[in-house]
């Protein structure tokens, strides 16, 4: 009976199911928390403590934690320092969306919350992968939780996230593109962005430069329309794939040369089996 209850005394727990980073709170609240950082400190660092205290957090509440982790994931706030010397500071970004706030119908601000609303990488990744059409939380679920190993309540959370954020950002869905001048840079984790850069590889791209529009037939003053991006997904083992975004349908000739010019990059793409 002893050495059953010190067997089950020393057995190793069971690790803590960890989903991927997503903001922990919808953009709304995270300007809501920017403007609060900006009525004590402006343009200037705040200590992590000032910072925490405006939110209402205690100097190292998770929830604290968590806030600084979805900020960032917007890319509204940066770090300076650790530890006791941390401080946190407004991006640019975020002082335009303040001051271009007053007016949530100007394309301004529009244009700047729309950015901040798709610059975190999941919500990038759905709106990609969807085409900027989410279609209905029984869908995108399944996806969730078997291919990128969210949680039931993560996965949940996460979607009603999103469509708050996208809803306030006034994102139109169905088949908007954005920019990708800008990717963040917060690691994927549990939440808080806590977790390692490359939990996260396969969000990584490389795009090659785009041919010039060719000119338009002789006799017309008319371009000729330019084709609309699309995301595809490419699947090359069991549990991976990845993102290839192009005008599809190509052209033969053009897919050749994107194969040549994958080919090309190999080198710095693949490493060789062991």
């Amino acid at each position: 009976m002893e050495n059953s209850e010190a067997t089950q005394a020393t057995a190793p727990k069971r690790p803590k199911h960890r989903s991927p980073s997503f903001p922990s709170i919808n953009l709304e609240k995270a300007l809501e928390r920017a403007q609060r950082l900006w009525d004590i400190a402006g343009k200037h660092p705040a200590p992590l403590e000032s910072a925490m205290k405006s939110w209402g957090y205690a100097p190292r509440s998770s929830g604290g934690l968590q806030t600084i982790g979805a900020m960032k994931q917007y890319g509204l706030l940066e770090d300076k320092g650790s530890r006791a010397a941390r401080q946190l500071i407004l991006t640019k970004a975020a002082q335009e969306l303040l001051v271009y706030g007053t007016d949530k119908d100007s394309t301004e601000w529009r244009e700047r919350a729309r950015d901040a609303a798709l610059r975190p990488k999941i919500h990038r990744l759905l709106w990609d992968k969807y085409e900027g059409s989410l279609p209905d939380d029984s869908i995108m679920l399944p996806f969730l939780k078997l291919d990128l190993g969210f949680s039931d309540d993560a996965a949940s959370g996460m979607l009603k996230g999103l469509r708050a954020t996208l809803a306030f950002a006034k994102v139109a869905e169905g088949g908007d593109t954005v920019s990708e001048d800008e990717q963040d840079t917060d690691e994927f984790g549990d939440g808080n962005g806590s977790g390692s850069a490359k939990d996260f590889d396969l969000m990584t791209s490389v795009f090659a430069p785009t041919a010039p529009n060719p000119e338009a037939p002789s006799g017309t003053s008319e371009a000729p329309k330019a084709q609309k991006q699309r995301a595809v997904q490419v699947t090359y083992s069991p549990t991976a794939w990845a993102l290839v975004q192009a005008p599809f349908p190509l052209s033969e000739t053009d897919w050749e040369a994107m194969m040549r010019v994958l080919e090309g990059m190999k080198p710095g793409l693949v490493q060789p089996d062991e």
